[in-house]
């Protein structure tokens, strides 16, 4: 009897520590100033001390979101979306209600121009964001895509998908090991970009998320070239220089790139030491590097 009494005893500890767990989240819902719920929109969990990335997630097509089994303590929340501006509050854990984002005016009128936001659908598990003729068209290049798709972030120079870590990125089902290839492919050349957040059993068991870009199938052939140049000046002298090439042939598509960056610095150190023994001595010594 004493047995089954210590028994039931520590399962019940088990589910109060269980759903005590499971308290710790935070939750809200996002809609635009309409009072349209706002799906596929970031949502990224900072710390308060530092602004170092915690975890992240993206609402769902309700704009409901949730962030699971999180330390209670102070957090900045960011929520983006494209034309949208970005919005923070401090939080806790807990119901966050409603949250509202606010049209940007500056992207809304240049969409008049060159497209309107974005389009996502979700597909054999899979969120689809079509580039081409959206906003993003103009962004720049694919590594400034990525940047504003939901469920990614860049961390440390690298793309880290929400609850699954870095992924493996695929151009036109050519895997690609260099992430500087992005930085060669023009945004306008970009058709959609995929995400699979559980990529089946045909990938490794270590492939926790695949990123897929499909790039438009242009007729022109051959080899092209991109010529970028960038140069800041303050103390010293910053600057970036980068020759980027394209050779194109039916199924063939090659990129290249030669970068040279020159950032200097200029660091002032100043040490002074003071030593007690059988007389004073002091010691100062100041370096520039």
């Amino acid at each position: 009897m004493k047995m089954y009494y210590w028994f039931a005893f520590v399962c019940l500890g088990f589910f109060f520590c269980q759903q005590a767990k499971s308290q710790n989240l935070i939750s809200g819902k996002v809609l635009d100033s309409s009072d349209h719920p706002l799906g596929f929109a970031n949502v990224i969990l900072l710390s308060e001390k530092d602004s170092i990335f915690v975890e992240g997630t993206m609402t769902k097509e309700d704009g409901l979101f949730q962030i699971k089994s999180i330390p209670d303590q102070c957090y900045i929340l960011k929520i983006s979306s494209i034309g949208y501006k970005s919005y923070y509050m401090k939080c806790r854990v807990g119901e966050l209600g409603k949250i509202f984002l606010q049209n940007d005016p500056v992207i809304l009128k240049t969409a008049e121009v060159i497209g309107a936001r974005p389009k996502y659908q979700i597909e054999n598990g899979a969120l689809i964001t079509n580039i081409e003729n959206t906003l993003l068209r103009k962004a720049g290049t694919a590594d400034d895509i990525l940047k504003h798709l939901p469920g990614i972030i860049e961390k440390n120079h690298e793309y880290i998908v929400f609850g699954k870590g870095v992924p493996i990125i695929y151009v036109d089902n050519r895997q690609i090991y260099d992430i500087s290839v992005l930085d060669n492919l023009k945004s306008e050349d970009i058709k959609c970009v995929e995400l699979i957040t559980n990529p089946g059993a045909k990938y490794d068991a270590t492939v926790k998320a695949i990123i897929k870009i499909r790039t438009i199938n242009h007729k022109n052939e051959g080899l092209s070239f991109e010529a970028r140049s960038s140069y800041f000046q303050c103390q010293n002298t910053n600057l970036s220089e980068q020759l980027d090439g394209n050779f194109t042939h039916k199924n063939i598509n090659i990129f290249s790139m030669l970068k040279y960056t020159r950032d200097a610095q200029l660091t002032r150190r100043e040490i002074k030491q003071t030593v007690y023994v059988d007389t004073l001595w002091q010691q100062e010594i100041l370096q520039l590097f």
